[in-house]
């Protein structure tokens, strides 16, 4: 019997927790669809 394995990794940017213009980056790791998001403590400029 063959079992399947997955492994994924999505950057999201959290528009809606923005300040001073400034949106925080997640990194969001999937394995076999168990999820995990993880604070990068840094932030984006929105403009």
């Amino acid at each position: 019997m063959k079992t399947a394995q997955s492994f994924r990794i999505h950057f999201v940017l959290r528009a809606y927790l923005a300040k001073n213009g400034k949106a925080p980056l997640y990194v969001s790791v999937t394995v076999n669809k168990e999820k995990c998001l993880i604070g990068l403590k840094q932030s984006i400029d929105l403009n």
